[in-house]
């Protein structure tokens, strides 16, 4: 399995509410109107520069934090993946291309 795409790395320890704030999950619904806010706290204007396929890669703890099925969704709805941290959490992993196959190990 060949993917292609850009990668976006992250650092360690980026939470749910990085991915995706809190103050747009308790008002919106719509993971299409979410997944222009996706990062927005990690790296303003950042879906901007995502485009279809590309990957955001962390590090360590990649999705720690209040577990929440928004997170994969809005990854998906962005046109991104999610890469493998060293200790993701199971609803980020969601968000891979092929669940269970990591993209990268840290």
């Amino acid at each position: 399995m060949t993917l292609r795409g850009r990668a976006h790395k992250f650092g360690n320890n980026v939470n749910t509410d990085y991915i995706i704030a809190s103050k747009y999950k308790s008002r919106e619904l719509d993971y299409n109107e979410l997944a222009k806010h996706v990062m927005e706290d990690a790296a303003p204007g950042f879906y901007s520069r995502l485009s279809p396929g590309d990957f955001l890669l962390a590090g360590g703890h990649f999705g720690c934090g209040p577990c929440t099925s928004h997170t994969p969704r809005v990854i998906n709805a962005a046109g991104g993946y999610a890469g493998q941290g060293q200790e993701d959490r199971p609803p980020v992993l969601r968000a891979r291309p092929h669940p269970g196959r990591p993209v990268r190990s840290a």
